[in-house]
C-alpha cells in the first residue's frame, strides 16, 4: 500500500480516504482526508473530498466550508463549485446555489445536463433552463 511506502504522502491519505469512503466508512475516511490536509493544507482535492464525506454524515455547514476551502484553492476545480451548489441548495441558500452554478457552467459545458437533471427540485425549471441556457450562449 502507498502509506506503506510513504506515510507521509498527502496524496496517499487522500487516496486511502476515498477507498474508505467508497467501502461506506466516512468516518475513518474522514480521519484520513484529515491526515492528508494536515501533511499538505494547501491539498485542494483532499479538501474536497474532506467535503463529500461531511456532506454524506449530513454535516452539511461544514462540508460547504470544505468545498469552499477547495475554491479558494483551486479557482478553476469546477467540481468543487458544483458540490458548493448542491450544498448551498440542500441549506436553502438559493443565491449561493446558483453562483456556484454559474462557476461550474463556466469553467466545464459538460456538466449542463447533470445540473439539469441534480437542480431541477431547488429552482424553477425555467430559471434552472435560462441560466444553462445563457452559459452556452455567454463567451466561451
Amino acid at each position: 500500500m502507498a502509506l506503506e511506502l510513504n506515510p507521509n504522502s498527502p496524496i496517499a491519505w487522500d487516496g486511502k480516504g476515498m477507498t474508505l469512503g467508497n467501502l461506506m466508512r466516512p468516518q475513518e475516511a474522514l480521519q484520513s482526508h484529515g491526515q492528508a490536509l494536515k501533511l499538505d493544507p494547501a491539498f485542494a482535492r483532499a479538501w474536497n473530498n474532506k467535503g463529500v464525506v461531511l456532506g454524506e454524515l449530513k454535516r452539511y455547514k461544514e462540508a460547504l466550508s470544505a468545498y469552499v476551502q477547495t475554491v479558494e484553492l483551486d479557482p478553476g476545480f469546477a467540481t468543487a463549485w458544483y458540490n458548493i451548489a448542491m450544498t448551498s441548495a440542500v441549506l436553502g441558500d438559493k443565491e449561493k446555489m446558483v453562483e456556484g452554478l454559474k462557476q461550474v457552467l463556466r469553467l466545464d459545458g459538460t456538466m449542463k445536463e447533470a445540473i439539469l437533471d441534480d437542480f431541477q427540485t431547488f429552482i424553477d425549471e425555467g430559471e434552472l433552463e435560462a441560466l444553462v441556457s445563457q452559459a452556452s450562449h455567454g463567451p466561451g
